[in-house]
């Protein structure tokens, strides 16, 4: 059974009358409390619930700020706590001080499996606590901590903690100014810890010099089976380390590198990588900027690669000089990547005009049907739709594959782009 209270002012007396009737709940197993013009003085209720309530199995309270010195009622409650599993505690602006009262229940706690604390300012003081609780507590499985203001610093407390903790399974460290040095402390844990098998260090400054910390921790780690890296300070160099890492890793079997520069250059370092390593099944390379020679390279490695079973290679600027039309993708697909099951792709390309309105639409429709093949439509049920629009140059078509995955919604860069058709009859 589950509640959702979400954005309803109940405030504190609304609180107080809800934990009462938790101490004899024995059905609800789910709570979730967003924005509920709750204060500091909602943790004493917040506490209560945890220490008298053992069938809540997951708590979410968000956007209720809860200062340094109500987390400690939270925290007793939390010690005592025989039943919760998952706590999504996000948005509640207790801080470092707050962090170190928090550690002590959940040093204590042997039943939580999955904590998020994003967007907590927990900042690398905060971590300290954290990874202190982390050295005794023998449950937790999942720690996300994004959006927490920690440094390298930070990272350091905690990265001390992986190489003894042997129950973290994933940790989120995204959208946090580690650097290089947060991530040379990574990479150091990496070697040694036995049982993180995901990590996303999303928007995290790192850089040449953490990349190759990294890599050098990947290639004695055996555990690991995803890895993310998205920051636009990651380059070819950057790259040549982490291909080298892929060469003798034998464990990761997804890496997602989005929105930097590794460019041509990089991809080439990546490539070289995927022809002697098959262990990994999904590569996202979105918005790297790897240019049709980049794609070559991708193509002429998957040659020899029969591990890879989903690329993402969306959003970089391959344009007409790669692959365009269906039959030279179905050409790459059947010869490279024939275990591929997911197909991923946006692409902007021109097509030289007609003279009149009707030739260009037959133009968009002789396009089209290189993608309504039985290996498309029959075989794979692979769809995709295109805008398209003319200027006094060109026809300018924005391709994409459907459901569209890349977003929230579309971009358009040019607002010619106002006629569509696809493959999919009825979407």
């Amino acid at each position: 059974m589950k509640l959702h209270l979400s954005h309803n002012p109940i405030g504190e007396c609304g609180l107080n009358y809800l934990a009462n009737a938790l101490q004899h709940n024995k059905t609800l197993t789910e709570l979730t409390l967003v924005c509920n013009a709750l204060d500091g003085e909602g943790a004493v209720q917040l506490g209560n619930i945890l220490q008298y309530n053992n069938t809540l199995k997951k708590l979410n309270y968000i956007g209720n700020p809860i200062h340094s010195n109500g987390i400690k009622y939270l925290a007793s409650g939390l010690a005592m706590n025989t039943g919760l599993l998952e706590l999504i505690f996000e948005s509640n602006e207790f801080d470092s001080r707050g962090a170190r009262s928090f550690a002590n229940g959940l040093e204590k706690n042997q039943c939580l499996t999955h904590l998020s604390l994003c967007s907590n300012h927990i900042r690398s003081e905060g971590l300290q606590y954290l990874a202190n609780a982390l050295q005794n507590n023998r449950a937790l499985t999942t720690l996300a901590i994004q959006h927490n203001e920690i440094d390298g610093e930070g990272v350091r407390y905690l990265a001390n903690a992986l190489q003894n903790n042997t129950t973290l399974v994933t940790l989120n460290l995204s959208n946090n100014p580690i650097g290089n040095e947060g991530a040379r402390h990574l990479g150091q844990a990496l070697a040694k810890n036995t049982t993180l098998t995901t990590l996303d260090l999303q928007w995290t400054s790192v850089s040449t010099d953490g990349a190759q910390a990294l890599a050098i921790g990947l290639q004695n780690n055996r555990t690991l089976t995803s890895l993310t890296l998205d920051t636009y300070k990651i380059g070819p160099e950057s790259m040549s380390y982490l291909a080298n890492a892929l060469i003798h890793n034998r464990t990761l079997t997804t890496l997602a590198v989005k929105y930097t520069s590794i460019g041509p250059e990089g991809t080439r370092h990546l490539a070289k990588a995927l022809e002697t390593n098959n262990t990994l099944t999904t590569l996202d390379l979105l918005l790297n900027k790897i240019h049709a020679e980049g794609a070559r390279y991708l193509a002429n490695a998957l040659v020899y690669n029969k591990g890879l079973t989903t690329l993402n290679i969306v959003w970089n600027q391959i344009y007409s000089e790669g692959a365009q039309y269906g039959n030279q993708w179905e050409q790459i697909i059947v010869n490279y990547l024939p275990q591929l099951k997911i197909f991923q792709m946006k692409m902007n390309t021109d097509l030289c005009p007609s003279t009149d309105n009707q030739g260009n639409e037959e133009k968009i429709d002789q396009f089209l049907a290189t993608y309504r093949t039985p290996f498309w439509i029959k075989h794979h049920q692979w769809f995709i739709r295109c805008h398209w629009g003319v200027s006094m140059e060109n026809v300018r078509m924005c391709v994409y594959s459907i459901p569209y995955k890349f977003g929230d919604s579309l971009i358009y860069e040019n607002e010619l782009l106002d006629k569509t058709k696809s493959t999919c009859l009825g979407v």
